[in-house]
């Protein structure tokens, strides 16, 4: 049986923006694994102030993952185009332009500023590269001559104001244009305020410019074959383009590490509250058979969206994450590490808990390792990194503490549609994920492709964090009998203050 997603994809080329994230680079790379006949790969890239056009296209090419490809000179299919999204005609020279608009058949669309910081800066950047970069992408797409597919890829966070989120497009109480108007004002304090205030169901700047980018695509339906794909926190792979692969630290990767390197021992929400992931190969998978699908059977009356998200009845708490990793995490601990994960998970469910927790294992810890650290004529840095973490959680905190529910019929129904070869070419359901499984394939994932670590330092890792813990243990006891003694000390001052004032 042949492969009818592979046989759509054959000698067709491909427009890729944002090929340098996590999604795109395992987009390529399932690209070029599973379907060789595909036609010209463009990818969009930026120059940046460190690295030239030519260096970031020889660091892409050098990527290991790349290694893996069984075919040779199937990256002689990629061709890099100097550009950005938020340019008129994506910045692309006039010869490009010409190429592009006349070969291109499927844009994947995946560039986008994910920064959550509040407030004008966040609400720049988004503007930019979210909305704007959408606005020129649509541009593009209208020009183009023998246009299949775009793939927008959104995110499952868009309207979080929704307590029940379909695959549908929800209206925005503003429009883009609108939202433009306000960010060209260049007046921080009203652009604050129209943050703050008229558009307050929004977290940040990103979900409203991702909601915002919908809205423009679903006016875009009757002249452009457009699809949306929806990702939650998108996470390391499940097999492709090996297991645990990743190359950033999302919020589910983050957490794993923050825990598994001694860094946080308590959280600040309900550790029963679901976690939305996706496996980033899953999320890859969707996108190019999505355009397969969208390409075949165009709907004309809506833009058709899939909420790749995990059922309600195969989904991972916060809890079972940290418990899945702890199963790890002793076994083989990071070389990196500053202490021993802690084995319980601590919340405000536990006042008193989390409150010793607070002030004797993140507070008094940090400090007296920095101390520790002086001492021994090092540079302090565990203050700054409990900094760091905690201004982390505060970006990401408001979707890692509540529960949505989501339609995810359109996803569900994607595998339904494609034959036994490629199901198996495209595994993308999360109906039997083993969550267990997954979280310990992603750990040593983390090790490996963030941590740059292997297990032959585990031995070492042990007894390093052996030494550690007598340290820890013997600051925090330190500490404790500190705030005994000068409790003590308080108590017999204001008993010999008070007989002093009983004899007078």
């Amino acid at each position: 049986m042949e492969s009818e997603v592979c046989q759509f994809y054959e000698k067709r080329s491909v427009l890729v923006t944002g090929g340098t994230g996590l999604i795109g680079k395992c987009l390529v790379y399932n690209l070029l694994a599973n379907c060789p006949d595909v036609g010209t790969i463009y990818l969009l890239l930026r120059k940046k102030r460190e690295f030239s056009f030519d260096q970031r296209r020889e660091r892409y090419l050098n990527y290991d993952i790349f290694k893996n490809l069984k075919t040779p000179n199937l990256l002689n299919k990629l061709v890099f185009i100097e550009g950005a999204v938020d340019a008129k005609n994506l910045g692309l020279s006039n010869d490009i332009l010409s190429k592009v608009t006349a070969e291109v058949s499927i844009l994947f669309h995946s560039a986008a500023s994910v920064g959550l910081e509040a407030g004008y800066k966040g609400a720049e950047q988004a503007a930019n590269s979210n909305l704007r970069g959408t606005m020129n992408v649509l541009e593009l797409c209208r020009s183009m001559t023998n246009l299949a597919c775009l793939v927008y890829v959104s995110t499952a966070t868009a309207y979080h104001f929704k307590s029940l989120i379909e695959e549908k497009i929800y209206p925005v109480p503003c429009t883009p244009e609108q939202f433009l108007s306000v960010m060209e004002s260049g007046d921080a304090k009203a652009i604050d305020k129209f943050l703050r205030e008229d558009m307050k169901m929004f977290p940040n700047a990103y979900t409203l410019t991702k909601a915002l980018s919908e809205n423009l695509c679903q006016a875009e339906n009757s002249n452009i074959p457009i699809c949306i794909v929806r990702p939650p926190i998108v996470s390391s792979s499940v097999a492709t383009p090996v297991p645990g692969w990743t190359n950033k630290m999302q919020a589910f990767n983050a957490m794993i590490l923050l825990w598994v390197m001694g860094l946080s021992r308590c959280l600040t929400w309900d550790p029963d509250t679901r976690i939305e992931v996706a496996p980033v190969d899953y999320v890859c998978n969707v996108m190019i058979t999505a355009a397969w699908f969208t390409g075949q059977k165009r709907p004309v009356d809506t833009v058709p969206v899939y909420n790749v998200v995990p059922s309600e009845d195969n989904s991972v708490t916060w809890r079972k994450l940290l418990e899945y990793s702890l199963d790890v995490v002793f076994e083989s601990p990071s070389i990196k590490a500053i202490r021993w994960p802690g084995r319980q998970m601590i919340s405000p469910k536990t006042p008193f808990k989390f409150l010793y927790s607070i002030i004797f294992q993140h507070i008094i810890f940090a400090i007296f390792s920095d101390l520790f650290l002086i001492c021994t004529g090092s540079s302090p840095q565990i203050c700054a990194l409990m900094i760091k973490m905690v201004n982390t959680i505060k970006s990401v905190r408001w979707f890692l503490t509540k529960d949505w529910h989501y339609i995810n019929t359109n996803y569900l129904a994607l595998t339904d549609h494609l034959n036994e070869h490629d199901r198996k070419l495209f595994p993308m359901s999360m109906k039997n994920m083993d969550w267990k499984s997954y979280i310990h394939t992603g750990y040593y994932g983390i090790r490996k492709f963030v941590l740059h670590e292997d297990d032959d330092n585990t031995k070492a890792a042990i007894g390093r964090l052996r030494r550690l813990t007598m340290i820890t243990n013997g600051a925090v006891i330190f500490a404790f009998l500190m705030i005994i003694s000068m409790c003590f000390t308080l108590f017999l001052f204001l008993q010999y203050t008070i007989l002093i004032h009983g004899r007078y």
